[in-house]
């Protein structure tokens, strides 16, 4: 049963003298931890001309612990943009605002303490106002964008239980946002906008989300363009025109998500957005929400972005919908993502582009996360095992340099079938919770037969740095023969592969024959059907090999 919702106010001389109180994170989840949300709705309002937001909000809590004094609610994951203005709850209940956290500075938390315990599965309601203090890449609001990406934390989100971290479950909860936003402006957020209603004091919008989402928005004065396909809506907007327009980019976004899902699933909303920021403003090129995509202006420079904003979609799967953790997790997500870009160019473009833009990425994209960045990063000594993989930085880069080549690579060794129904699988089983590149690993053991050499192959490509560097080598042997030897040349150990090679004759005519090599040396005959002048190492560029055109070739072995 939920508590009748009391009004509680706090004086400004409480509010000022509990603000300087500071306890650790594990002493405020033991005493206000444990609690989820079932609704939320907030009531946002922009005000550009100030660089604020001020916002207010209620909650439906339930306790999920055996029993509690109360609960927590946390601001600011990682730049000190939002502070408490009041915290009320039941009747009796006292509220304490602002306490900061020992280990996070940036952090700033509430604790409501009840009248009476509170014992597991008791709902209670709570209201709040807080507001921003500063802008960051997380929050911000000016004369020309407002946004905030949940990432942030700035919105409140329940403490979690002891002995327990934040993750993306603990900020999602249905309900409704509604924005208060000078005149002209829209707003885009997770849901489905139910009021829009323009005035004389600016425009007001609702949406409404029926899902358990983590918010996120951004609101400006945009130009909206929209596509619906399958009774999904896919929309755009712009803050100025564009060569191509908002309705045109739709299409594109439509495509993409409809190439990846054949692959991948069910797209995990029913509704997607891309939404344009100004240059500038913020620290990131492009950043995926729950429900919708935010861009920098120049990522519209190049016509529809199809890699980028395939990339940040497929984090509705990767990212969103499933969650990484543990060494190498950002192969579960970022990795993950890269290689739904590639699906959708192979789909939408074809097998050439889809090469292409693993090899050497493409304008508008950036030039690190393909086959030449990767070995400019080496050369500079920016390489690791993929297992080892952090987050940030070369690391990011680094696995959306690498690792969409491992996938790529898995792919076909494989084949589409076990490969895909495989990450069909992953999502099925880790829908809502975190993954990580052992589960990878275990599921891709498990569904491969055993002349994939499964456990050899995840080895070679996520325990060890580095990529092979072949040279080859042939000569006619007659009886209609050509012996072809490839040498390894990379330093460290050989790799075992799976290569494609190329024969030119001289009528003309080609001949590919895959060839297994393993060993620093391999020396193997074929049959021909005539005069061999010239031969191609992986002509289709399927593996993930030195080649003269990445440059910064690789450290040879003595």
């Amino acid at each position: 049963m939920i508590r009748n919702l009391a009004i509680t106010l706090l004086t400004a001389f409480l509010s000022g003298l509990l603000s300087a109180q500071t306890l650790s994170r594990n002493e405020l989840q033991a005493r206000g931890g444990g609690w989820r949300m079932q609704q939320l709705d907030l009531d946002i309002k922009l005000l550009p001309k100030l660089g604020k937001l001020e916002a207010k909000g209620q909650m439906i809590l339930e306790l999920s612990l055996e029993s509690s004094e109360g609960p927590g609610l946390f601001l600011n994951f990682k730049d000190p943009d939002m502070e408490f203005l009041s915290l009320s709850g039941p009747e009796g209940s006292e509220a304490e605002i602002d306490l900061l956290v020992k280990e996070r500075p940036e952090g700033r938390v509430a604790m409501l303490s009840l009248a009476e315990p509170a014992e597991e599965g008791e709902q209670i309601e709570i209201s709040f106002t807080w507001h921003s203090v500063q802008n960051s890449g997380a929050c911000m609001v000016d004369q020309d964008i407002a946004l905030a990406r949940w990432v942030g934390g700035w919105y409140p989100i329940p403490l979690p239980a002891p002995g327990e971290n934040s993750k993306v479950a603990d900020a999602a909860a249905p309900g409704l946002t509604t924005f208060r936003m000078p005149s002209g402006w829209m707003a885009v957020s997770n849901g489905s906008r139910v009021m829009s209603e323009e005035g004389e004091g600016g425009n007001e919008e609702t949406w409404e989300l029926e899902n358990s989402y983590a918010r996120s928005f951004a609101a400006g004065p945009f130009i909206e363009g929209s596509q619906e396909v399958d009774g999904r809506e896919f929309a755009v907007y712009l803050l100025s025109e564009k060569s191509d327009g908002a309705e045109v980019q739709a299409r594109s976004l439509a495509a993409a998500i409809s190439a990846m899902e054949q692959r991948f699933g069910e797209f995990p909303y029913s509704n997607y957005a891309i939404v344009e920021v100004p240059n500038n403003k913020v620290f990131w090129y492009a950043a995926s929400q729950q429900g919708f995509i935010m861009a920098e202006s120049g990522a519209f420079e190049f016509g529809a972005n199809l890699p980028l904003f395939a990339h940040e979609a497929s984090h509705a799967w990767w990212g969103n919908l499933v969650n990484s953790t543990g060494p190498g997790g950002i192969l579960c997500d970022e990795s993950l993502a890269q290689y739904g870009a590639v699906v959708a160019i192979e789909e939408i473009e074809g097998y050439e582009a889809m090469t292409e833009f693993l090899r050497f990425s493409r304008r508008g994209y950036s030039s690190a996360q393909c086959a030449k960045g990767y070995f400019q990063m080496a050369s500079e000594g920016n390489d690791m095992p993929l297992a080892q993989l952090g987050s940030g930085g070369w690391q990011h880069d680094l696995s959306d340099a690498k690792g969409h080549w491992f996938y790529h690579m898995l792919r076909r060794r494989l084949g589409d079938e076990i490969f895909f129904s495989t990450m069909r699988g992953l999502i099925a089983d880790f829908t809502g919770r975190a993954m990580s590149l052992n589960d990878v690993r275990a599921a891709y053991t498990k569904a491969a037969p055993e002349s994939a050499r499964m456990s050899e192959f995840l080895s070679q490509w996520l325990d060890r740095k580095g990529a092979p560097v072949l040279e080859a080598e042939f000569e006619a042997v007659g009886d209609g023969k050509v012996k072809l030897r490839i040498v390894q040349e990379q330093r460290g150990k050989p790799y075992h592969l799976r290569v494609d090679v190329r024969l030119i004759l001289a009528d003309g005519t080609e001949s590919d024959q895959l060839v297994e090599i393993e060993g620093w040396e391999t020396e193997i005959e074929l049959v021909v059907s005539g005069e061999v002048e010239d031969l191609i190492i992986d002509p289709e560029h399927r593996l993930f090999i030195w080649k003269p055109e990445y440059g910064n070739e690789p450290e040879r072995r003595d």
